[in-house]
């Protein structure tokens, strides 16, 4: 179509030409356009976007959230997971072949190494033999030939060591990226079950609907019968009754489901794992969609949690005891409505907003107070307590804090206010507790950023996967925190805490945990704590030999800290032996000494 024959259409054959025929969606070209687009160029740069920068959502929320800016719709989860499989294979075959290089350059260069160490005992039994020469006679030796002026590196032609940037492998940020679109897909399953099954039921009887699932997936005893609320109803069947009987029946709902809205089936072992290992996240994931308010109490997920519970009670508490028989009952739920709704905002505002934000590039000093007329007339119109101006008043905050000012009333202004309207453990809550967390460290305020930084990762514990990246990089910044205020132990604690973290969630432990490793043996030499710090560059000096080589920059580097840590050991050692030889013998031990004599 040319451009002539372009400009003359109308808004009606605009939408005839891109209508969408659903009646035979399978030869209809619009939505095969349409489909290829997703499939072939959205949808990997979406998932290459967030792989390549590892910004790893926080949870399901956000990706979905990501998902809708990207103009990605739900249903198409299942590509995303595909297109993980198939980064994750491509990036195993290239660690793979990275290591079989790396033990082939490794064999060649430890033979190398033992060459260059008989050619440098050849040399210096040499220059001793020519040394002795002239000392033999009594005669000076001459400069060129003292040992202190022998060039070994230029005799022995020493390679240069290996400078290549290390690869990096995105096997985390790929794993959690996948984990996360299946517990969104569990969730929205589950939800979509609440949906069928309360349709014909009676309003009193939804609690007890949900206790009967939420015991089947999440409870310790798998014998769960269900309990009307309601006494009315005690004695009537619903469609569900016969379907749900057991766990078992409730898996096989839950994977048709999710075959059927998302066009991948849940395996069975995913489910186990995510209503077994941080339960509440897929609890917290449900009841955000369906709208269900949680009883705040203690709740039991196994029984050794709940025998765990009961041995810790006083013996009077214990008589009045009544033993719980599930871990959830039918009173520990209450319904919420679910609104969905655009926000309302001030065009005035908005407009001053983007004002002074297209003139901060310029350092205009009209900037902030664009902003703060724009954060100002929010508050007018939307009420103190908005999220607009919160999340407005967080980037003022980063501005001013650049320019010297002080930022912690406003910071925490905005913090309330997003915990109020978001939630604690909401993604948005934990991103803004971590920017009041490095803009405190940044100000050099230590106290109210290791505050911000235990809130944050609270936070982060309880709401993400076990090895997040981002848990991971709030240990990073708690670690580097400690060590600005000159707290190397706390240094250590936290660095260490990291490599746990990590260990536990990796399948494999790449440079950037060896990097780490490195960094703690450092925390732990200055503090004199020299065996752990071996011992962390002992697992450092493994992994980079293994992955990078043992020629290369950061491998050779490692193994002279190592020397010369095993060195300082070994002198330590020698100088406490020294120390107790020379100690004086006591009067006691000399009377003995003669008595045996």
């Amino acid at each position: 179509m040319t451009d002539e024959e372009k400009s003359k259409m109308t808004e009606k054959d605009l939408l005839d030409i891109s209508a969408i025929d659903f009646s035979d969606l399978k030869n209809d070209e619009n939505y095969k356009d349409l489909y290829t687009y997703l499939t072939s160029m959205a949808i990997p740069k979406f998932v290459n976007d967030i792989v390549t920068e590892e910004a790893v959502p926080i949870d399901g929320e956000e990706l979905v959230s990501k998902l809708h800016t990207a103009g990605i719709n739900v249903r198409y989860m299942y590509k995303i997971i595909e297109k993980c499989d198939k980064l994750l294979e491509i990036e195993v075959n290239d660690y793979n072949k990275t290591l079989e290089e790396n033990k082939v350059k490794n064999e060649e260069y430890e033979v190398y190494t033992k060459e260059i160490q008989e050619k440098a005992m050849k040399i210096y039994t040499d220059r001793q033999k020519e040394i002795q020469k002239f000392t033999s006679v009594g005669k000076p030796v001459p400069e060129e030939l003292k040992l202190e002026n022998l060039n070994l590196d230029e005799l022995l032609e020493i390679r240069k060591p290996n400078k290549e940037t290390p690869k990096i492998f995105k096997f985390q940020a790929i794993k959690f990226l996948k984990k996360l679109a299946e517990y969104e897909i569990l969730s929205r399953s589950i939800k979509h079950l609440f949906n069928i099954y309360t349709k014909d039921l009676p309003l009193s009887l939804v609690t007890s609907l949900i206790s009967f699932v939420y015991n089947l997936l999440f409870g310790f005893n798998k014998e769960v019968k269900f309990e009307a609320l309601d006494t009315y109803f005690k004695d009537s069947v619903f469609e569900f009754t016969n379907k749900l009987t057991d766990r078992a029946s409730l898996l096989q709902e839950i994977q048709a489901i999710s075959k059927s809205y998302f066009n991948y089936e849940i395996s069975a072992e995913f489910i186990e794992a995510a209503t077994s290992e941080k339960p509440f996240i897929l609890i917290r994931s449900i009841n955000k969609k369906f709208g269900i308010q949680l009883l705040n109490k203690n709740y039991y997920f196994t029984e050794e949690q709940y025998d765990t519970y009961i041995k810790s009670l006083d013996k009077k508490v214990l008589k009045n005891l009544v033993k719980i028989e599930q871990t959830f009952s039918n009173k520990d739920f209450n319904l919420l409505p679910n609104i969905k709704s655009s926000s309302p905002g001030s065009e005035v505002s908005l407009q001053l907003w983007q004002a002074g934000v297209s003139t901060i590039s310029k350092e205009d000093p009209s900037t902030l107070t664009f902003l703060n007329e724009a954060i100002a007339l929010s508050d007018d119109t939307l009420g103190y307590v908005n999220s607009d101006s919160a999340m407005r008043i967080l980037t003022l905050c980063r501005l001013i804090s650049a320019k010297g000012f002080k930022t912690d009333l406003y910071v925490r202004r905005a913090i309330v206010t997003i915990e109020r309207i978001y939630g604690a453990d909401s993604y948005i809550n934990l991103n803004a507790v971590h920017i009041a967390a490095v803009l405190a460290t940044n100000e050099k305020n230590f106290n109210n950023a290791i505050i911000y930084f235990k809130r944050a990762l609270e936070v982060a514990e309880s709401l993400m996967l076990t090895g997040h990246p981002l848990v991971l990089q709030i240990l990073n910044d708690f670690a580097s925190l400690s060590n600005v205020a000159k707290d190397v132990k706390q240094a250590c604690k936290f660095s260490n805490l990291y490599l746990d973290v990590f260990k536990k969630s990796a399948d494999i432990l790449s440079v950037a945990y060896a990097m780490k490793s490195s960094q703690t043996a450092n925390f732990y030499a200055m503090v004199k704590e020299f065996k752990s710090s071996e011992q962390l560059l002992e697992t450092a000096q493994e992994i980079y030999n293994k992955e990078l080589g043992a020629d290369h920059e950061y491998s050779l580097t490692c193994a002279s800290q190592l020397n010369s840590l095993r060195q300082l050991i070994e002198g330590m050692k020698a100088q406490a032996k020294l120390a107790n030889a020379q100690q004086p013998i006591p009067a006691s031990a000399k009377k003995n000494q003669k008595r045996f004599k």
